[in-house]
C-alpha cells in the first residue's frame, strides 16, 4: 500500500495475503497487529520458566532457528500453537501431536487471546492437523526477520514503571510498541490511525502522576485520613512510610475503599492508564496488607457462592500479587476504545501482568498456570461519545432498566464469565444473548417508541470483535452509579474532521461548532463520575482561552476543579498540541483551583518536582477563568486600563493569506513563471511574488522564488491569460471539486482584500517557534498559513516595532495560545486584541525601527537577526521606549 513519510508517499508491496481481503485493508492491518501481539506474548512466555529452567514456550517451537525448520512456519507451527494448544486444555487436545512433547509443555491460557477470530480465517482440517485455509499467506522470510529482531533484545517478565526501569523489553514497553502499531497507516484515508482517531502515547511519568493524584483524592474523600499519610503510602519511596505510619483501623479503611473503587478509561488505547492504576493499587496493597488478610475479607464480601470458592482456592494456593492483580482487574478497572485492536491490546497487557506473577510448577495441573480470565466485560469496543437514547431522557424511562431480575441475571453472567473456561464461555454467551433478547422484546412491547433503543441494545455483542456505536456503563459493565475515577488521554481530533458526527455532538452542553473532539470527551468523563468522583485528564488546554471553549469552561465551573498543570514547551505528545493535566471532582465548586504553570520546563521528567513549587491559586467562574500569578495579573491590569485593542483602531485591517483550495496548481516556482511570461508576457500581470509563512523571520523574510497565480474571483483567465489557463487545465479535476473557488473552476474565491497585499504591511506566520513579525513593502502575497496587517492612520513601522517588542511577547504568553514545544499560534483573533497606546510623537519609535530595518537589510544571512549585537542593542532601546510609554516598571 501507500505510506506517507512527511510530505512524500512511498509504495510498498504487501507481503501478507488474506482470502477475499484487499492487501492494504483495515482487516489486513489488524490481522498483522494481532499476529505480532500474539507472537510477542508467546516470546514473553519463553522467559517464564520452572526451577529447572524449562520454559512455558519451548525454544524448539518458537525461535529463529525453529522457524527455519518448516516449509510453512505460520500454518505448521504458529496457528496450531495459537488455536489448538494455548486455546485448549491439555486433556481436551484431540491431536496426539499437540498433547505430547514439546507441545505438552505449553499451558492452556484461555482468556480469548488465542480464540480464533473470523478475521483469522482459521478453519480446521483434522487430517492435515492444520488450518484448511491455505489462502492465508504469512511469509517465512518476514517471520524470520521479525524473530531476528526479537532475539537481539533481552526480554524480561519483570514489570517496568517510571520508578524502576530496565534496559530491556518488558511488559510496560510492550504498551509503547503497540501504541505505535495502533498509529500505523489507515489505507482508506491515507493518514495514520493515530491522526484519524487522535490517539497519542502518554509518557509513563505522566501516567504515574495522574494515577497517584486520582488515588490520593479518592482515598482522601473516602477515608478522611490525613494527606501526609496517604501521599507516603502512594509514593514508591518506602522511606517516607516510616515517618507517617498508618493505624490498623486506617489500613482497613483504605483496603475497604480500594475494594469499592471503580476506574474507567473511556479512550484506553493500549491500556496505559488501567495498567498504571493496576500496578499502583497492587503496590499499595503490598504495603498495607502483606499477607492479604484484610483485602481477602473485602473481596469475598457480597460475592456469589460459586465465585467465593474460586477466590478461597486462589487465596490458599496462589502468589498474593497474582491474587491481588486478578481481584483488581475483576473489580476495579474498566476500559473503552473505538478501535477493536486497542481493546485487544489492553486485554493482552492484563494477561501479561498476570502471567508475571504465576509460578511454573510441573507437579500441578497445567504446569501450575491458572487459565487467564475473560475480559470481554472489562475492556469493550464502543463509541464513548454516544449514549443510549433512553439515558438522554431519564424521565421517560420505563421497563428495561427496572427489570431487576434479568439485570441481576446479566450481572451474574458477567461475574461468572470472568473465570469461565473455554467451554463454559459458550454456555454463558448463549445465556447472555437469550436474556438480552428477552429484555429487548419486553421493553419494545411496553413502549412502542423504544424501537431505536431495542435495536441499539441488540447490536451490542460483547463477544465479537466489532465496535458498538454506543456506550453505556450500566448495560456493559453493570456500573450504575458512575465511576470513582475517570482517567484518560482523550483523543485529539480537529473540529474540521468531525462533520460526520456533528449532529450527534450537538446534544452536549459543551458543544461548539469549532470545538475539537477532546471537548466532548471531557463532558463524557464528567457524565460518568460517581458522587465525589475524580476526573483526571491530560489533554489540549486550548479550551481555556478559545471562544469554542466557553461552554466547556462554564460547565466545568459547576464542579470542583482541584488542579491544573499547564505545559507549553514540553512536547508531551508527538503533536503540536499545548497540553494540560487537569483534575476535577464531582462536587460543589469552590470558585477556585490550584494551578501550576510549567510553560518554561523543557524536561518532562522534571515536571513532578516543579508542580508544588510553582503552585498558584486561580479563580474560576462561568464567564472567566483567571489563571495567573499576582505579578502577571497586575501586568495585564495596567495594560487593560490605559490601552485600546488593535482591531478597534481606525484604519487597521488584519487579513489572512490567500486560500487557493489547491496550492499545487496555484503556487509555481521561478522556472514556471519564466516559461509562462516567455510564452505570453501578459501572464506577468497575474503572477505575484509569494512569501511562505515558514520563511518569515523577525523584521524580515527569506525569498524562495515562489509565485502565486492571482486568478481573481471572476477574471476571464481562458481568454485573457491563455498560458496560465493551459497550466491550470492540467488540474481541472481537482480545481473543480474545490469548495474555495470563484466564478469559474480556475478562479479563486471571492475576497475583499486582495489589494491589501500590494500595500505596505506587516506579515507573519500562523504558527512560529519565534516571536517574529516582518515588514514588507514589495507587494508580496502570502498563502493561507500567513497573515498581513495594513494601517491607514497609525504608521505601519510603529506597529511593527510594538508587535516585535518584548512587551507584546509577554502579553501574548499570558493571553495567547501556544503549541506543544512553545510555538506561538498567531491567529487573527488574538493579534487583534493587542493592547495599543498612541504616543504624542512617533518619531523616536520610527527612527529606531528604520535603523533596525537598515541593519537587517545588510545582514549576510537573515538568521543573524537573532544574534547581531547592533540589532539587539536597538531592540533593547525600543523595548525601553515602549515600557516607558506604557508606564511599566
Amino acid at each position: 500500500g501507500t505510506l506517507r513519510k512527511g510530505k512524500n508517499k512511498e509504495e510498498y508491496k504487501a507481503l501478507l495475503k488474506l482470502p477475499r481481503v484487499k492487501d492494504n485493508s483495515q482487516t489486513a492491518q489488524e490481522f498483522a497487529v494481532r499476529l505480532i501481539g500474539r507472537l510477542i506474548f508467546c516470546w514473553f512466555l519463553r522467559e517464564k520458566k520452572n526451577e529447572s529452567g524449562e520454559s512455558l514456550m519451548p525454544h524448539s517451537l518458537l525461535s529463529l532457528e525453529a522457524s527455519k525448520n518448516y516449509k510453512n512456519y505460520y500454518h505448521d507451527v504458529l496457528e496450531p500453537i495459537f488455536f489448538k494448544v494455548l486455546n485448549i486444555p491439555l486433556t481436551s487436545r484431540k491431536d496426539d501431536i499437540f498433547s505430547s512433547d514439546p507441545y505438552d509443555k505449553i499451558p492452556y491460557l484461555n482468556g480469548g487471546l488465542f480464540s480464533p477470530h473470523d478475521d483469522d480465517f482459521y478453519s480446521t482440517n483434522e487430517s492435515k492437523q492444520r488450518s484448511n485455509n491455505e489462502e492465508v499467506v504469512v511469509p517465512d522470510k518476514w517471520l524470520q526477520e521479525l524473530f531476528e529482531i526479537l532475539e537481539t533484545y533481552n526480554f524480561t517478565i519483570d514489570e517496568n514503571s517510571a520508578f524502576d526501569e530496565e534496559l530491556s523489553i518488558d511488559p510496560e514497553m510492550l504498551g509503547r510498541i503497540f501504541e505505535n502499531l495502533l498509529a500505523e497507516i489507515n489505507p482508506e484515508t491515507g493518514e495514520s490511525a493515530r491522526k484519524s482517531t487522535g490517539s497519542y502515547y502518554t509518557p509513563r511519568v505522566i501516567v504515574d502522576y495522574m494515577v497517584d493524584e486520582s488515588l490520593y483524592l479518592y482515598l482522601k474523600n473516602k477515608t478522611e485520613i490525613e494527606e501526609g499519610k496517604l501521599r507516603s503510602l502512594i509514593s514508591y519511596d518506602l522511606n517516607d512510610d516510616t515517618y507517617t505510619p498508618l493505624t490498623e483501623e486506617e489500613k482497613e479503611k483504605i483496603i475497604s475503599a480500594i475494594d469499592e473503587l471503580k476506574i474507567l478509561d473511556p479512550a484506553c488505547g493500549s491500556g496505559a492508564f488501567p495498567m498504571g492504576a493496576l500496578q499502583k493499587i497492587v503496590f499499595i496493597l503490598q504495603q498495607l496488607d502483606p499477607n492479604g488478610q484484610y483485602w481477602f475479607k473485602a473481596q469475598i464480601k457480597n460475592v456469589p457462592v460459586e465465585l467465593r470458592k474460586n477466590l478461597e482456592r486462589e487465596h490458599s494456593e496462589k502468589n498474593f500479587d497474582y491474587i491481588r492483580k486478578l481481584g483488581v482487574i475483576r473489580k476495579n478497572i474498566f476500559g473503552v476504545d473505538i478501535q477493536p485492536i486497542a481493546t485487544e491490546i489492553s486485554r493482552l497487557r492484563c494477561f501479561l501482568t498476570l502471567i508475571v506473577d504465576q509460578k511454573v510448577d510441573d507437579g500441578k495441573e497445567n504446569r501450575g498456570i491458572d487459565p487467564l480470565p475473560n475480559l470481554d466485560f472489562k475492556f469493550v469496543t464502543a463509541n464513548s461519545l454516544i449514549s443510549l437514547p433512553e439515558k438522554e431522557n431519564p424521565k421517560e424511562t420505563i421497563g428495561m432498566f427496572e427489570d431487576s431480575i434479568r439485570i441481576n441475571e446479566l450481572k451474574d453472567i458477567r461475574d461468572q464469565f470472568f473465570n469461565a473456561s473455554n467451554f463454559e464461555r459458550i454456555e454463558l454467551k448463549d445465556q447472555f444473548r437469550k436474556i438480552q433478547l428477552e429484555m429487548s422484546k419486553y421493553y419494545n412491547s411496553v413502549k412502542s417508541a423504544g424501537a431505536e433503543l431495542t435495536e441499539m441494545l441488540l447490536s451490542w455483542d460483547p463477544f465479537s470483535h466489532k465496535m458498538t456505536r454506543w456506550f453505556d456503563a450500566d448495560w456493559m459493565f453493570g456500573v450504575k452509579d458512575g465511576f470513582d475515577v475517570v482517567i484518560a488521554n482523550p483523543p485529539y481530533v480537529e473540529h474540521k474532521k468531525l462533520k460526520k458526527i456533528r449532529k450527534l455532538l450537538t446534544k452536549y452542553k459543551a458543544y461548539s461548532g469549532t470545538a475539537d473532539l477532546y471537548v466532548y470527551f471531557i463532558e463524557v468523563g464528567l457524565n460518568n463520575l460517581s458522587e465525589e468522583g475524580i476526573l483526571t485528564y491530560i489533554t489540549s488546554n486550548k479550551f481555556l482561552k478559545t471562544e469554542y471553549g466557553k461552554n466547556l469552561r462554564s460547565l466545568l465551573s459547576e464542579y470542583r476543579v482541584q488542579k491544573l498543570i499547564q505545559f507549553d514547551r514540553i512536547n508531551v505528545f508527538d503533536a503540536l498540541v499545548s497540553t494540560s493535566i487537569f483534575i476535577v471532582e464531582n462536587s460543589e465548586s469552590k470558585g477556585e483551583l490550584h494551578f501550576s504553570d510549567l510553560r518554561d520546563i523543557n524536561n518532562i521528567e522534571a515536571f513532578r518536582d516543579e508542580v508544588l513549587d510553582r503552585q498558584e491559586v486561580g479563580k474560576i467562574a462561568k464567564d472567566k477563568w483567571d489563571l495567573m500569578s499576582p505579578i502577571d495579573r497586575n501586568f495585564l491590569n495596567i495594560l487593560r486600563d490605559q490601552t485600546v485593542i488593535l482591531a478597534e483602531c481606525n484604519g487597521i485591517e488584519i487579513s489572512r493569506g490567500i486560500t487557493t483550495g489547491f496550492n499545487e496548481a496555484f503556487i509555481i516556482d521561478a522556472h514556471a513563471r519564466e516559461t509562462m511570461i516567455n510564452k505570453d508576457s501578459r501572464s506577468q500581470e497575474i503572477i505575484k511574488p509569494l512569501i511562505q509563512g515558514r520563511n518569515i523571520r523577525k523584521w524580515g523574510y527569506l525569498y524562495d522564488n515562489k509565485y502565486l497565480l492571482m486568478t481573481g474571483y471572476d477574471l476571464d483567465i481562458k481568454n485573457l491569460y491563455p498560458v496560465v489557463y493551459e497550466h491550470l487545465l492540467k488540474y481541472k479535476g481537482d480545481l473543480s471539486s474545490r469548495s474555495d473557488q470563484g466564478k469559474e473552476w480556475y478562479n479563486l474565491r471571492a475576497c475583499s482584500y486582495y489589494e491589501n497585499f500590494e500595500k505596505e504591511k506587516i506579515i507573519w506566520s500562523l504558527t512560529s517557534d519565534r516571536w517574529a513579525f516582518a515588514y514588507d513593502n514589495r507587494g508580496n502575497f502570502l498563502p493561507s498559513n500567513g497573515y498581513i496587517l495594513t494601517s491607514k492612520e497609525i504608521p505601519i513601522k510603529y506597529l511593527l516595532g510594538l508587535m516585535n517588542s518584548s512587551l507584546m511577547k509577554r502579553w501574548f504568553q499570558l493571553e495567547g495560545i501556544m503549541t506543544a514545544g512553545g510555538a506561538y499560534t498567531l491567529k487573527h483573533g488574538t493579534i487583534g486584541k493587542f493592547p495599543i497606546m498612541i504616543p504624542d510623537s512617533y518619531d523616536t519609535f520610527l527612527d529606531l525601527v528604520d535603523s533596525i530595518l537598515d541593519r537587517v537589510e545588510n545582514l549576510g544571512t537573515l538568521s543573524e537577526v537573532y544574534t547581531n549585537t547592533e540589532i539587539a542593542k536597538l531592540e533593547k532601546e525600543l523595548d525601553i521606549k515602549f515600557r516607558d510609554l506604557y508606564r511599566l516598571t
